[in-house]
Formats: structure tokens, C-alpha cells, sequence
């Protein structure tokens, strides 16, 4: 049977082991826990544009600008275009 002599730093090397496995394990947890932060304020969101409806939403400023439009569109062409 032969005898050996242990490592000189074998029980700094598992202290620093175990130290590292619960930094990441720390990590893991906090990305996790962000990741499901931010899906249950996306599905918020979300339920929160179903109510929403944005063809009502501005109508008659929609027309006003359409037809402030069309007037500078003809007062263009009539100044500008020459046939």
C-alpha cells in the first residue's frame, strides 16, 4: 500500500469551489426571476392593448389633417404644375 500526502490547498480549492457553485446558482436565480418579471409585465401589456381600439382613436383630428392635406396638395399642384 503507498501513502501519498494530500494537496497542499485541497480544503481552500473545495471552500472556493463551493463558494463559485453558489455565486452561480445566485445568478441563475436572479435571471430567472427577471425573465419572469418582464413575460408578466409583457402579458400585462398585452391584455392592456386588447382594449384599445386605434381606429376611433383620434377620428376627427384624422380628417382635419386629411383635409388640411389636400388643400396644400392642391394649392401645389395649382401654382407649381404647369400643362
Amino acid at each position: 500500500m503507498t501513502t501519498y500526502s494530500p494537496l497542499i490547498n485541497s480544503e481552500k480549492i473545495t471552500i472556493i469551489s463551493n463558494c463559485n457553485i453558489r455565486i452561480i446558482y445566485f445568478i441563475l436565480f436572479i435571471i430567472v426571476t427577471l425573465q419572469a418579471c418582464c413575460i408578466a409585465y409583457m402579458i400585462i401589456l398585452a391584455k392592456i392593448a386588447e382594449n384599445i381600439n386605434l381606429f376611433d382613436l383620434n377620428t376627427t383630428e384624422t380628417n382635419e389633417y386629411i383635409d388640411k392635406f389636400k388643400i396644400i396638395i392642391d394649392s401645389v399642384c395649382g401654382t407649381m404644375i404647369k400643362c
